[in-house]
């Protein structure tokens, strides 16, 4: 059992996430999270990742995404539970850093 990894750009994760095809993993510490992250983002921090697959069970049907802070942290998440999945597994390029830059929707704390 192996995973495919596939880079897509925010614009494509954003029109995933808007047609509800995809759900949104981001593996941000919690700080981060709290402070600024995008709307229904599952929140699992990079050290809790090898637990993700029992959460997100239910979400089979949808493509999952992985994101963080620049990139670096979703493709270590990916790598660390590619074995235990099948099928393809998203990582969004450049994370919230590109997203910001392209002003793309999110939440933030006030």
């Amino acid at each position: 059992m192996s995973a495919t990894i596939i880079s897509i750009s925010s614009e494509e994760a954003l029109t995933y996430l808007q047609q509800n095809e995809a759900i949104l993993i981001d593996v941000r510490g919690e700080d981060d999270f709290n402070e600024l992250h995008i709307a229904n983002a599952i929140h699992c921090p990079l050290h809790c990742i090898t637990s993700i697959e029992e959460q997100l069970a239910s979400y089979q049907d949808k493509k999952w995404l992985f994101f963080c802070h620049s990139g670096v942290r979703s493709l270590q998440a990916i790598s660390f539970i590619a074995d235990q999945i099948e099928g393809t597994l998203y990582q969004v390029e450049g994370g919230i850093l590109v997203w910001q830059e392209k002003k793309l929707p999110l939440l933030i704390s006030s």
